[in-house]
């Protein structure tokens, strides 16, 4: 009976070691970032080379929340407050955004 019940519990933790190690070999595959020349070329849709407010929502124009989100973060990246956005202002990062907090290392 004890040599059962061992043989049992061995292979209860072959199997777990087992799907562990499977899990491991079943990861995502990255998705690849876009460069930001070619989203913006593909944002740009009349081509002129500046982004308008309705180009820059694209899809998510039909989501209220999505759309007031997204005017906002058009607003900080539109340096010059011309009401479109160049490949430079596009690739800048805007200013005002979410600080970080730090931890303190002292707790």
């Amino acid at each position: 009976m004890r040599k059962v019940l061992i043989a049992g519990m061995m292979l209860a933790l072959a199997g777990l070691f087992g799907t562990a190690y499977a899990k491991d070999d079943a990861k995502p595959e990255k998705k690849k970032r876009i460069d930001p020349a070619e989203r913006f070329a593909k944002m740009d849709k009349d081509g002129n080379g500046q982004l308008t407010l309705e180009e820059f929502l694209g899809k998510r124009a039909s989501n209220e929340e999505a759309k007031k989100k997204g005017a906002v973060y058009f607003k900080k990246k539109d340096k010059d407050g011309n009401g479109t956005l160049s490949k430079e202002e596009m690739a800048a990062k805007p200013e005002g955004g979410k600080k970080k907090k730090k931890k303190d290392a002292t707790k």
